[in-house]
């Protein structure tokens, strides 16, 4: 076969030379510029050209070898060693070489046949003599198979630019557009001024990259740009832009219309439009327009605003605006618009009034018995009427409490505790439900507060500072936080209880919060109470050693603040 006679010429020749000198060795070839490989995109069946970026630096022959996977050696010709007089002259000095086989035929060339392709080959144009093994300058170009029969060409190329991002900024937007026989996958390392500026930017599915860089000195600069391809589809390139001036930044200003008439006007009613300018006194003028147009000349911004008066003379529709013009470091600005309809045609108006009036209730439901406000206060104890007077004979319960007996709160019989100076027991709350109903949307807090406890005699009593509690939130559909009060301890006594201790005053139950975590107080409910919430709790009691022998009742009462 044709391709293995010049691999046996080529040993022959190789094997002359080391006769000749032991210390005979080829010149080493250098890349020297770039093949331009068409068609661009093509098949297993296409005959590759390639067109060389120059001319051949030395030697008066060319040979064009393949690279890539399946290849039989590390390169194989597809054109043999032939003069360079053969070929014609393209349009950058250098060669066009057409391929001696298409990619199929060169594939059946191999040992073994290459019948599927994959992935890159690379093409190399060599220059040489017409005879020996030394070389000189080689181009380089490759193509990409992204099935075993259809490729794409690797080369590509970029091009850059950059643009001062706004006229109120110091930055600058840099622009890269990648090109190549598809689009080509990777990133761009843009530099100004011959730095690298940020990280790489991805090109997107049009082939851009874009990136906004810091601040810039006024003046004169240059962006180059170099695309790293991400995959061995596509060979890097790079471009430089002459240049792109950036100059010191302008303040931007505001300009706000308004009209001291509504739609619809007479004719010969005059509409005053005042412009306000912004920021607090910029000089300049104001251009006043409608639909489009000016009306008169530009009138001068005094005390940060301008004014011109228009008389309309017939029927029309208008659309005002103003154009504040600033003088020195500062950018234009165009006002909204604001639409007036000049009619002959009568016109009224008609008042729409409504009347809010106050609604719904806030009500406070214990274990299901409920107190409406007002007066905003429930006891949860209202007591049995009858019940042993001392000793510890008898029994208590709900059913002895003839007014409300869901609401009885039975707490144990107290119990020595292991310090031997007080009597202790304790118990839990029945549930607590606030339906707040109210309009307008109210927020609410609750407190609590106990009497002293009282034999059914009347006769001996129980400090009411000896209880305390730990209130709770069980569930809540408010908008707004709903926070529990502060655990109340009990009065510790253990003979004589304070007055004011535990629950004996107002403590705080529960209480609406607009704000987050644990600010506010009872005192000061702020946020939305309507809703429904269910509260809770625990309560502790601590008895004087002291106390006569008896079933003592007390009522603690929640009251809405």
């Amino acid at each position: 076969m044709k391709i293995k006679k010049l691999v046996a010429i080529s040993v022959t020749l190789s094997l002359t030379a080391l006769v000749g000198g032991l210390n005979a060795s080829p010149a080493s070839a250098a890349v020297i510029g770039s093949l331009a490989l068409t068609p661009a995109t093509g098949s297993n069946s296409s005959v590759v050209t390639a067109n060389s970026s120059g001319a051949c630096d030395n030697g008066a022959n060319i040979k064009m070898t393949v690279a890539g996977t399946g290849v039989q050696t590390a390169s194989e010709n597809i054109v043999g060693n032939s003069g360079i007089a053969g070929y014609a002259t393209n349009g950058n000095g250098g060669i066009t070489v057409p391929s001696a086989y298409n990619m199929t035929d060169f594939g059946n060339l191999q040992s073994p046949a290459l019948t599927s392709y994959s992935g890159r080959y690379d093409f190399t144009l060599v220059c040489k003599n017409s005879v020996g093994a030394t070389t000189y300058g080689t181009f380089t170009g490759g193509i990409y198979f992204t099935s075993s029969t259809v490729y794409h060409t690797t080369a590509t190329s970029i091009t850059a630019s950059g643009a001062q991002t706004s006229a109120t900024t110091d930055t600058a937007n840099l622009t890269a557009t990648v090109s190549g026989s598809v689009t080509p996958v990777g990133t761009v390392q843009f530099k100004v001024d011959g730095s690298n500026v940020g990280t790489p930017a991805t090109v997107n599915g049009s082939g851009v990259a874009t990136l906004t860089t810091p601040t810039l000195s006024v003046g004169s600069h240059t962006v180059d740009a170099t695309f790293i391809p991400s995959t061995t589809a596509f060979d890097g390139s790079a471009a430089t832009q002459g240049s792109f001036s950036t100059v010191a930044k302008l303040v931007a200003t505001t300009t706000t219309l308004t009209a001291d008439q509504g739609s619809p006007v007479t004719p010969g009613t005059a509409i005053t439009l005042t412009a306000a300018t912004g920021p607090a006194s910029t000089p300049g003028s104001v251009q006043f327009k409608k639909n489009g147009s000016n009306l008169g000349s530009p009138v001068t911004v005094a005390s940060n605003q301008a004014q011109y008066v228009y008389t309309p003379s017939g029927e029309e529709t208008d659309a005002f605006t103003a154009t504040f013009t600033p003088t020195g470091s500062f950018t234009d600005s165009t006002s909204n618009t604001v639409n007036i309809e000049v009619s002959n045609k009568p016109s009224s108006t008609e008042d729409i009034i409504t009347k809010i009036t106050a609604q719904g209730a806030l009500v406070i439901s214990v274990n299901g018995c409920s107190y409406a406000s007002p007066p905003q206060a429930a006891p949860l104890n209202d007591g049995p009427s009858t019940g042993p007077s001392n000793g510890a004979s008898g029994t208590v319960g709900s059913t002895n409490n003839t007014v409300n007996p869901c609401n009885d709160v039975i707490l144990p019989t107290p119990t020595l505790n292991g310090a031997g100076n007080l009597l202790q027991t304790s118990g839990t709350l029945k549930p607590v439900t606030i339906t707040d109903t109210r309009t307008p949307d109210q927020s609410w807090s609750f407190t609590g507060q106990v009497d002293d406890f009282k034999d059914f005699g009347g006769v001996h009593t129980l400090p009411g500072s000896g209880l305390g509690w730990t209130p709770s939130v069980t569930s809540t559909n408010i908008a707004d936080n709903v926070f529990a009060g502060a655990t109340v301890a009990s009065d510790a006594g253990p003979i004589t209880f304070s007055s004011s201790a535990g629950l004996k005053t107002a403590r705080a139950f529960a209480y609406t919060s607009s704000k987050t975590g644990t600010v506010g107080t009872s005192g000061a409910a702020t946020g939305s109470g309507l809703g429904t919430t269910v509260l809770g709790g625990s309560l502790t009691l601590n008895v004087p050693t002291n106390a006569v022998p008896g079933v003592y009742l007390a009522h603690l009462t929640l009251t809405a603040i």
